[in-house]
């Protein structure tokens, strides 16, 4: 058989028209040159767009810089880099932009999304008529008597049905409209501030990091606002600026001491370490396992997250023995929170640890430490100071509240804050079942 003949059965297999019955190795073939050529097709307009922006940008980043305008200037860098390196979906533009910049964007993002929509749509057509044929080819060789090759044309149809690549194009054509928006899939709740959320699908037709959030608006109850603006700013995961949850914050120039408990520790506000008020804590006499408790939830363990403590602290340079304190979560014989110590010698300083839970308690201790070749000395007469204090989450674990279908309508709902399944680990997504 001749190439062109080939080419013109598979052609009219593929379209269903009455043809030569094709063997399942011809309609494969068939099947996968169509596919390599709406690859190639996309792949050219595609390098078209990204030659054609880029070239605005260079245009417009020259302008920047004969107007002396470097953010400008490197974001424009930025935003050619990304499209160099074929980056999608592309992070969102300030809100405060230049015009020159936003509208080259806009119509950027519009021809990507209808290439990709087109070739998604081509893909999807392609493999429907490859998976009727096959449903014919596998009738008409039971029909036959040839069992094993009807088995294999329904081995066929399964693997082309589960192929990711045109998995991925359906959910782009089933979540992602041709104006780019898309429609919403989750209502979550993140712990901490619990917070919730509506996630929709990204550009690609998926939820990830990508996603698209915005507040939750309801009149019966106040949830709280995020400035987030796609999932990944919302949970805090790799490579996103958090929107924190500032758990607690204190300066204790107001003399503000509500919520703290002491064991075996007295307390006093003083300016003598500065020219502004401080806590200076110091061990009573007699005291058994001084300790200080902190007015703070901590993420348990089963939770799940990342808790940001920074402190500026003093410890006076005449301590002897008193050099410091640690930060424990849970009861005293835990490890020091962040793996270390704050110390100093007669400065302030601001220290920060940043640590996933140590333990399934959610206190939080403050415990004096102690130089070891130092004994003898009055501790009653070693204080540490502390200036300020901030507690915040910086990576979050978070909770399905609805799973939402078409048009927004709930499909699945867990209202109940201790039957919500986690679908968010420490700012990690979590494998979910195909829907």
């Amino acid at each position: 058989m001749t190439p062109t003949k080939l080419l013109s059965l598979l052609l009219l297999a593929l379209l269903a028209l009455p043809a030569k019955a094709l063997t399942l190795a011809e309609l494969e073939k068939s099947y996968e040159d169509k596919r390599s050529e709406i690859r190639l097709e996309k792949t050219r307009s595609m390098d078209a767009l990204k030659e054609s922006y880029l070239g605005a940008l260079a245009r417009i980043e020259a302008k920047f810089q004969r107007a002396g305008r470097l953010d400008e200037v490197l974001l424009t860098k930025d935003e050619a880099k990304d499209i160099s390196e074929g980056k999608w979906p592309l992070a969102a533009l300030p809100e405060k932009i230049s015009l020159d910049v936003a509208a080259p964007r806009k119509i950027y993002l519009k021809k990507h999304i209808e290439i990709e929509q087109e070739a998604a749509r081509k893909s999807a057509d392609t493999a429907d008529k490859m998976l009727a044929l096959l449903d014919q080819q596998a009738v008409s060789l039971t029909k036959s008597g040839d069992l094993q090759q009807a088995l294999l044309a329904r081995q066929i149809k399964a693997e082309i049905e589960s192929d990711a690549t045109l998995v991925s194009a359906r959910k782009l054509l089933a979540n992602v409209r041709s104006d780019g928006t898309s429609r919403p899939a989750l209502k979550i709740r993140r712990y901490g501030d619990n917070i919730e959320v509506i996630v929709r699908y990204d550009m690609r037709g998926k939820v990830s990091m990508d996603s698209p959030v915005s507040n939750v608006k309801e009149a019966d109850k106040s949830i709280g606002d995020t400035t987030a603006k796609v999932l990944g700013e919302f949970v805090g995961a790799e490579g996103y600026v958090v929107d924190s949850y500032v758990h607690f914050e204190r300066d204790f120039a107001d003399s503000d001491f509500s919520g703290i408990a002491l064991s075996a520790i007295g307390h006093q506000f003083s300016k003598q370490y500065g020219d502004f008020t401080a806590l200076e804590f110091k061990i009573l006499p007699n005291g058994v396992n001084p300790y200080v408790t902190l007015p703070v939830k901590m993420i348990p363990i089963s939770i799940g997250g990342t808790t940001q403590i920074s402190i500026r602290h003093f410890t006076p340079k005449t301590n002897r023995t008193v050099n410091g304190f640690k930060l424990i979560q849970g009861t005293a014989g835990g490890s020091a929170f962040g793996g270390k110590a704050f110390e100093s010698a007669g400065e302030w300083i601001t220290q920060t640890v940043i640590s996933e839970p140590t333990s399934e308690q959610g206190s939080l201790l403050l415990y004096f430490t102690f130089a070891p070749d130092n004994k003898g000395a009055d501790l009653t007469q070693e204080p540490i100071v502390i200036g300020h204090i901030k507690v915040e989450h910086v990576k979050f674990s978070a909770f399905l509240v609805q799973r939402l279908g078409d048009n927004g309508v709930i499909t699945e709902s867990f209202e109940e804050a201790e039957k919500q399944p986690k679908i968010i680990s420490n700012g990690e997504l979590l494998p979910q079942p195909e829907r």
